[in-house]
């Protein structure tokens, strides 16, 4: 491996802290559906596809979006091995509207 600047960033790191970023907001994406609680019987496959059907189809399309945005950042450090200050300060503005301004 090339010797860094003193300016230079190794995009490695913030590939690793993307990963956690984009693992957590799946995560709270999937912490918001129902609980067993709402059953107060074993729920049959009715019951099942009536509490999550609305739920499920949302968590879906929310993972293909994020997805879709993890890939497009990966393929974006893939690009660039090191960088400087400014470009990963705009990496990581553009991780976060990615992850919070939905």
């Amino acid at each position: 491996m090339t010797e860094l600047k003193s300016d230079q960033f190794e995009m490695r790191r913030l590939e690793s802290l993307s990963n956690t970023i984009f693992g957590v907001a799946m995560t709270l994406l999937a912490y918001d559906l129902p609980r067993a609680a709402v059953f107060t019987s074993a729920p049959d496959w009715h019951d099942l596809a009536r509490v999550y059907s609305g739920k499920l189809a949302g968590l879906a399309l929310s993972f293909i979006i994020a997805g879709v945005f993890w890939i497009s950042h990966h393929r974006r450090l893939a690009r660039q091995p090191v960088g400087s200050r400014g470009a990963v300060i705009l990496i990581c503005s553009s991780c976060c509207r990615s992850c919070c301004c939905r």
